[in-house]
């Protein structure tokens, strides 16, 4: 019952670590955030798009994929934008041992610190957002990584499911400008973390690699058209009433 209880209602036996869910502040800006790349189906349209128009992102990396496409882990590096882990195989870190969910991400982070070293203030994605509400998740996180922080968002496009039941790129296309027109008139929109993905993990859906570039340039020509700075995400410094209880409820 006190499982339950600490869970649901931010109470903990040791300290939270902050949870980035808001873009940057500043004038009207949202924070792209984008799941399990790299892939040579997405990564060089999405950074290319993002060049184009003059925005940042956070990619939130597969070990796995990383292993296998480190020239593409170098291009995002090199293009300006912040990589972080994601996991190495993609699986719900709260139904791991501890050992094993340390090992997903110190396998991962080891990769991502070929290209860049590993960042002091370190936001990490866990796959499924699994955990982000268990004390004993953020404990074992702290332990991973003192300065880590992790990378939650207010906004999910749901975009692996954009391309279900589509049979010509023209369908993406528009339920991708759907989901856009959606996003923009959503009352929260702005200010928030969105979350995105590159090629979804475990996704056979044909056209799905289409989504991330055609739903991410979308994106960027509604913001650009609106005076939307589409952002990095940034690490927080999080008001505690203790070291015992979160002031922030995480949806």
């Amino acid at each position: 019952m006190f499982g339950y209880l600490r869970q649901q209602f931010g109470v903990s036996n040791g300290a939270w670590l902050p949870i980035v869910h808001k873009a940057p502040k500043g004038p009207s800006r949202i924070a792209l955030s984008l799941d399990d790349g790299p892939s040579p189906r997405t990564t060089i349209k999405v950074l290319e798009l993002l060049k184009t128009y003059d925005a940042r992102a956070t990619f939130f990396l597969s070990g796995e994929r990383a292993e296998r496409y480190p020239e593409l882990v170098q291009a995002i590096v090199d293009s300006g934008n912040t990589i972080y882990a994601h996991g190495y195989s993609h699986v719900r870190l709260d139904r791991l041992a501890p050992e094993a969910a340390l090992d997903e991400l110190q396998r991962t982070e080891a990769l991502l610190a070929k290209a860049r070293p590993t960042p002091q203030d370190y936001i990490v994605r866990l796959p499924y957002g699994s955990g982000h509400r268990s004390p004993d998740m953020h404990r074992l996180l702290k332990t991973w990584h003192p300065g880590c922080q992790i990378g939650h968002w207010r906004y999910d496009f749901k975009d692996f499911a954009l391309a279900d039941g589509c049979e010509s790129v023209a369908d993406v296309t528009r339920n991708c400008e759907a989901a856009v027109m959606a996003a923009f008139a959503y009352p929260n929109f702005l200010g928030s973390t969105i979350l995105m993905h590159e090629d979804p993990i475990g996704v056979p859906t044909p056209y799905v690699g289409e989504v991330a570039s055609i739903l991410l340039e979308q994106i960027l020509l509604t913001a650009q058209a609106r005076g939307v700075a589409v952002t990095e995400m940034l690490p927080v410094r999080q008001k505690l009433v203790s070291r015992y209880v979160r002031t922030v409820y995480m949806e």
